[in-house]
C-alpha cells in the first residue's frame, strides 16, 4: 500500500474512532456501564419488501418486515412492530417469541395502495418495552412511488435518480450539528449514520426494482448492470455503517476501524463506475478531504494516549466540520448526476409536441434528443420480442405506434430501447410504454 492510500486509510478509521472514544472517555463515560449495555440486545429492523414491487393504485400490496436482534443479549419479551404510510397509523403485529442475538424474525401486513409517492415506515418496540443498547435504530423508512401504468417512462432515467438521490440524502446526513454536549453529540452521530445507512439502502431497492421490471433481453444492458453494481456497493456500504453504528455503541474501536475501511473501499468503487457516460468519478475528491483529518485524527490518539496538550474539543469540531464537507461534495455529485441525465434525456411527444402522460394505440409519437445527429427506436414486447425498429437521420424520428406488421400495437405494456448518437459517440436510453385500449 502506499503512503497516500496508507494515509486516507488511516485518516477515515482513526476519525471515527477518535470522536467516539476520546469524546467519550474525556466526558467522563462509564465503561463498566457501557460493557453492561453491550450484553443487551438490539432491535433493527432490517429490509421492508413490497410485493408487488411496483403496485398500481387500488391494489393490495404484501408489507414484509425482517426485524433482527443485532445485540448481545436474548430478547425475553414480546415487543411490537408499527407500519405506517405518510405518517399515518397502518398496522401493528407483535413478535411474542424470544428473539436470540443474530436472529430474524419476519411481519407481514396487507396495504391497499393509493396513487402517489409514499413514505413507508416500520418502528420495532416503538414504546421501548425492550431495554436496549441502542435506542436509535428502530425505524427504517422507504419512498414508493405508486401509479397506474400508463404512458412512457424513461428507465434510464429512473436509474440516474435514484443513484444520484442516493448521494444527495447521504450527504445531507453527513452535515451533523456541532455540540459541546457529548452525549448529543454521540446520539447526532449515530442518526446520522442511521439515516445514511437507510437512505443507501432505499436507493438500493429502487434500482433494483427497475432493473427487474425490464424485459429479459434489456436486462443485460451495460447501464442496468452498471447500476446494480452500484446498488450493491450502496447496500455494502449501509452495512458497514451499520457496524460502525454498533462500534460506537460498544465503544469498540476495531469494530469501528473495519466497518470505515469497508466505507473507504466503498468510496473508491464508487468513484470508478459510470452510467451510460455519467461517471461517479467526482466521489475521488473525497480522499483528500479525508487525508487533511489524519493530522487531526493523530492529535486525538495522542490525546487518548495521555497527551495534555491537545484541545480535544476544537480537534474533534474539526473532524466534523470534515465529514461534513464529504457529505458536500457527494450531495454535488448525486447533483450533477440527476442534472446531466435530464439534460441527455429523450422527449416523447405528440402530434401537437406536447409530452405524452397518456398513450394510446396507434398514437403518433415524435421521439427527440437536442444533441442527436441519428436516433434508433426498438420497440419489444414484455416478453422481449422485437415488434418495431425504425431509424432516423437528426435529432427528431416519428412513429405511427405500429408494430413491424403496420397494425397498431394491441393494448399492454411494452419497452423500448433508443440509441442516440452525437457527436461520434452513442448512448443508450431504456424505458417502458404502456399502451392503453
Amino acid at each position: 500500500m502506499n503512503r497516500t492510500n496508507d494515509w486516507v486509510n488511516r485518516a477515515l478509521c482513526s476519525s471515527l474512532v477518535s470522536i467516539v472514544l476520546i469524546l467519550g472517555f474525556a466526558g467522563g463515560m462509564n465503561v463498566s456501564v457501557a460493557a453492561q449495555a453491550n450484553r443487551a440486545p438490539d432491535l433493527v429492523v432490517e429490509r421492508l419488501v413490497l410485493d408487488p414491487l411496483e403496485p398500481e393504485p387500488g391494489v393490495g400490496v404484501e408489507l414484509k418486515a425482517t426485524v433482527t436482534n443485532k445485540g448481545q443479549a436474548r430478547v425475553i419479551i414480546g415487543f411490537s412492530v408499527y407500519f405506517e404510510a405518510d405518517d399515518k397509523f397502518l398496522s401493528s403485529k407483535q413478535i411474542s417469541r424470544h428473539l436470540d442475538p443474530g436472529k430474524q424474525s419476519d411481519v407481514k401486513i396487507l396495504w391497499t395502495a393509493a396513487e402517489g409517492e409514499h413514505t413507508l415506515r416500520v418502528r420495532v418496540d416503538a414504546f421501548d418495552d425492550v431495554v436496549e443498547s441502542n435506542e436509535t435504530n428502530n425505524t427504517l423508512e422507504t419512498r414508493v412511488d405508486v401509479r397506474r401504468l400508463e404512458g412512457i417512462r424513461s428507465i434510464t432515467m429512473g436509474l440516474l435518480e435514484n443513484i444520484g438521490q442516493g448521494l444527495q440524502k447521504t450527504g445531507q446526513a453527513l452535515q451533523i450539528q456541532s455540540s459541546n454536549d457529548v452525549a448529543q453529540l454521540l446520539n447526532a452521530f449515530q442518526v446520522s449514520l442511521g439515516t445514511a445507512r437507510q437512505e443507501l439502502s432505499t436507493s438500493a431497492d429502487r434500482i433494483s426494482i427497475l432493473g427487474q421490471i425490464l424485459s429479459s433481453n434489456l436486462a443485460g444492458e451495460g447501464q442496468v448492470q452498471s447500476s446494480n453494481q452500484v446498488a450493491k456497493v450502496y447496500r455494502s456500504t449501509a452495512a458497514a455503517l451499520d457496524n460502525a453504528i454498533q462500534g460506537i455503541q460498544r465503544l469498540n474501536p476495531q469494530l469501528l476501524t473495519d466497518a470505515f475501511v469497508q466505507v473507504r473501499m466503498s468510496l473508491v468503487d464508487l468513484s470508478a463506475l459510470s452510467i451510460e457516460g455519467i461517471s461517479l468519478s467526482g466521489i475521488s475528491e473525497t480522499v483528500p478531504l479525508m487525508d487533511q483529518g489524519l493530522e487531526k485524527a493523530e492529535q486525538l490518539q495522542a490525546a487518548l494516549g495521555g497527551a495534555k496538550n491537545v484541545d480535544v474539543n476544537a480537534v474533534a469540531q474539526d473532524l466534523l466540520t470534515l465529514l461534513s464537507q464529504i457529505g458536500v461534495q457527494l450531495i454535488h455529485v448525486g447533483d450533477g448526476v440527476i442534472q446531466t441525465g435530464q439534460e441527455r434525456a429523450a422527449h416523447f411527444s405528440d402530434s401537437k409536441g406536447q409530452p405524452v402522460s397518456h398513450y394510446q394505440s396507434g398514437q403518433e409519437l415524435k421521439v427527440s434528443a437536442s444533441d442527436a445527429n441519428h436516433l434508433k427506436l426498438e420497440v419489444f414486447d414484455a416478453t422481449g420480442k422485437p415488434v418495431f425498429t425504425s431509424e432516423a437521420e437528426g435529432s427528431q424520428l416519428n412513429w405511427n405506434g405500429t408494430g413491424g406488421d403496420s397494425r397498431a400495437l394491441l393494448p399492454g405494456r411494452y419497452f423500448y430501447r433508443l440509441t442516440i448518437t452525437a457527436s461520434g459517440s452513442a448512448r443508450v436510453e431504456l424505458g417502458e410504454i404502456v399502451v392503453s385500449p
